[in-house]
C-alpha cells in the first residue's frame, strides 16, 4: 500500500474510534439523564439528554434521548421546549 493509502486507513480508523468513544460518552449522558429524571431533577435531565444528542446525533439512541428530553420539559411545564425536543427527534429519525 502506498503512503497515501496508509494515511487514509489511519484516518478512517481514528475517525471510527472517536465516533465509538463519543457514542459511549453519549450513552453515559443518557444514563445520567435518566438518573436525574428519576430523582426529579428535570432540568439536569434535559441538559444531559441534550448533551447526549450533541455528542452522538447519529447514534440509534439519540432519538430516545430527544424523547426523554421532551418528557423532562413537560415535567417542567415548558411545552415549547418539549415540542422542540419532539421536533428534534423527528429530524434525527423521521421513521421512528
Amino acid at each position: 500500500m502506498d503512503v497515501l493509502g496508509a494515511n487514509n486507513v489511519d484516518i478512517f480508523s481514528q475517525t471510527m474510534q472517536q465516533s465509538s468513544e463519543l457514542e459511549s460518552l453519549a450513552n453515559e449522558a443518557i444514563k445520567s439523564g435518566i438518573d436525574k429524571y428519576v430523582s426529579k431533577n428535570y432540568e439536569g435531565a434535559a441538559s444531559e439528554f441534550n448533551r447526549a444528542i450533541g455528542m452522538a446525533p447519529s447514534s440509534p439512541y439519540a432519538v430516545d434521548a430527544a424523547h426523554y428530553m421532551a418528557q423532562a420539559h413537560l415535567q417542567l411545564e415548558d411545552t415549547g421546549k418539549a415540542v422542540d425536543a419532539y421536533k428534534r427527534a423527528i429530524q434525527l429519525n423521521p421513521y421512528r
